[in-house]
């Protein structure tokens, strides 16, 4: 388990509100309706994790049809 602390912001979404996770299981989903910023976040979230040395990719619905 991934016991790294994330505080990350998106300020076109949420002002100067903060996310912050410090536990993460192996797999995580983000579900909501759209345009509430899953994408944003997931982005954010993986450049903080890949600027941190780890491997980190998100899938999306596009990403997903056919399988």
């Amino acid at each position: 388990m991934i016991t790294k602390n994330i505080d990350s912001s998106i300020p076109l979404l949420w002002g100067q509100e903060h996310f912050i996770k410090n536990e993460w299981g192996y797999i995580n989903y983000l579900v909501g309706p759209n345009g509430t910023g899953k994408s944003l976040l997931a982005e954010q979230l993986k450049n903080h994790f890949s600027n941190g040395g780890f491997k980190s990719r998100y899938l999306n619905a596009e990403r997903l049809v056919g399988l």
